[in-house]
């Protein structure tokens, strides 16, 4: 697995504040002498306790760096428990929150590592599926970012029908259920609107020709969700920095992981390595 460069590791909890009285809640998990930090995000549906989580941000401790996870503001979970208690703030996520809820995280932990190397140290961000995407979107806009992960991420954000696309823009709300809660939420106008209204800010493969940053590519070969050639489109159009595509054979979107976790599949133990080999390789010295 990863190299243990930090024998002594913590996990804190930690709220960051985002202004309108709801602080982001997030975990810590801090090696003794961090190299760098890595900020890890979910996708639509997911929260920073599901499954993998967790397990990923151990293994980035182990390899000696600072791994915030957290849950975004719109994710609908405010409680440490599984259930989704906060319904309003599922219903009416949007994009900009997101993307303004990833910079803040990032300056936590920016603000974090000061306090241990003078100067600070580099800070890299990881996003899963639709959180791949925002945190395209922030590293686009983010030129102090020093690299970009991202595993099974979209490479476009208007993946809805059209009915529900019409209902949005009639002002009408869009049910969406999540299959391991049961709970049945309604997606608010926001959600989509905030979206048509700066397609250019939310265009992603255009922010992947235009980003400089160094940008690792984790897709998995069998992902049901989103489709393996959406990262190759990334990929393909993504001339400006150094990117590397990772293709992991048999992976799902999850990399056969799934919540409660049950431990690290081969798919996912091949993703985590890749990872921290990568993040090692681009920030140690950096």
């Amino acid at each position: 697995m990863s190299e243990r460069t930090n024998e002594a590791m913590n996990q804190e909890k930690v709220r960051i504040d985002r202004g309108e009285g709801r602080p982001l809640a997030g975990d810590l998990h801090s090696p003794a002498r961090p190299i760098a930090g890595v900020v890890v995000v979910h996708g639509f549906k997911g929260f920073k306790d599901w499954g993998f989580f967790p397990y990923l941000c151990d293994r980035l401790a182990e390899a000696g760096f600072a791994a915030l996870r957290v849950n975004l503001s719109g994710c609908g979970i405010r409680s440490e428990g599984e259930m989704f208690d906060a319904p309003d703030a599922f219903e009416n996520q949007n994009l900009p929150a997101d993307v303004a809820d990833i910079g803040e995280a990032c300056r936590f932990l920016a603000g974090r590592l000061r306090e241990v190397a003078a100067g600070g140290l580099p800070i890299a961000l990881l996003g899963h599926s639709r959180g791949g995407g925002a945190a395209l979107v922030h590293a686009a806009e983010d030129p102090g970012l020093a690299a970009l992960v991202t595993w099974s991420a979209v490479a476009r954000f208007d993946r809805y029908g059209p009915e529900a696309v019409a209902a949005w823009e009639r002002g009408e709300t869009v049910p969406v259920t999540n299959a391991r809660t049961g709970q049945t939420f309604h997606l608010q106008p926001r959600f989509w609107t905030t979206y048509a209204a700066d397609r250019s800010r939310y265009d992603l493969l255009a922010r992947a020709a235009a980003l400089a940053h160094p940008w690792l590519i984790v897709h998995g070969a069998a992902d049901e969700t989103v489709p393996v050639e959406e990262a190759r489109e990334l990929h393909r159009v993504a001339e400006s920095g150094p990117t590397r595509l990772v293709e992991i054979p048999g992976g799902s979107h999850t990399y056969g992981a799934v919540h409660p976790f049950e431990g690290a599949p081969e798919p996912l133990q091949q993703a985590t390595q890749e990872t921290v080999a990568w993040l090692r390789e681009r920030l140690s010295g950096a």
